[in-house]
């Protein structure tokens, strides 16, 4: 705030040069990277010298991505060929010494998904990854293999999930239940999560089939005749 060249006058000029063309295009700490699926999505970004700026959504194919990468989306995501979902171009008058603080709303994030928005101006750009909603595994062993029930975000039950593992697509049963049979190389696999066109990445910690029986048995020792049947009481676990 203030004259720039009362300023000027105090530094070097080769330093004030430098600090005069410095581009700034940096996200505020208070951001948010997580948000629910209904919830709105605003980025507070604080900007210098940069007179005109470019902001790009890009929507993420999850199923695709995590099917091909099995890792998170993170900034170093590809987007080359991919056409934005929304662009628009701002102005911003401020002098090139001063940096400010702008607040962008994105109303047309409205449903769940992984979202690139990428802020391009003076040369420089900066890239924010968002997440909306998220699906995830509620695991419990069955007689034929693991029992995944799946809930959103709020924690709420979603009975038309599908699960990928392995490249085996797995369906739910009425109840929203999805049996993955046990398999014969055990260890933490990762698996996606769909629904509808959204997915999430989780890990499974797949079990190889292994049965025991343990029991308590008694029988009584005068009933332990020469072939002849005895009866026995067990109490199975």
């Amino acid at each position: 705030l203030g004259e720039p060249d009362q300023w000027a006058a105090q530094l070097p000029p080769e330093l004030f040069r430098q600090l005069k063309e410095r581009v700034d295009i940096d996200f505020a700490f208070t951001n948010k990277t997580h948000f629910a699926a209904d919830e709105p999505v605003r980025l507070d970004v604080h900007l210098k010298n940069t007179p005109t700026l470019v902001v790009k959504v890009f929507e993420i194919n999850t199923a695709n991505y995590y099917r091909q990468h099995q890792r998170e989306v993170d900034t170093d995501v590809n987007l080359d060929g991919l056409v934005p979902n929304e662009e628009k171009t701002q102005s911003l008058a401020e002098p090139p010494l001063r940096r400010v603080t702008q607040r962008f709303d994105f109303a047309q994030l409205s449903k769940p998904g992984i979202y690139v928005i990428d802020f391009i101006g003076g040369g420089k750009s900066s890239r924010a990854v968002i997440r909306k909603g998220r699906l995830r595994p509620l695991v419990t062993t069955g007689t034929a293999g693991l029992n995944v029930a799946v809930v959103d975000d709020a924690g709420k039950p979603v009975l038309d999930a599908r699960l990928w593992l392995g490249g085996t697509e797995y369906m739910p049963d009425k109840d929203g239940t999805i049996v993955v049979p046990f398999s014969t190389n055990p260890g933490r696999r990762p698996i996606v999560l769909s629904r509808g066109d959204f997915s999430c990445l989780e890990f499974l910690d797949h079990p190889a089939e292994k049965y025991s029986l343990v029991a308590g048995i008694y029988v009584d020792r005068e009933a332990l005749l020469s072939r002849r049947n005895a009866k026995l009481i067990v109490r199975p676990a």
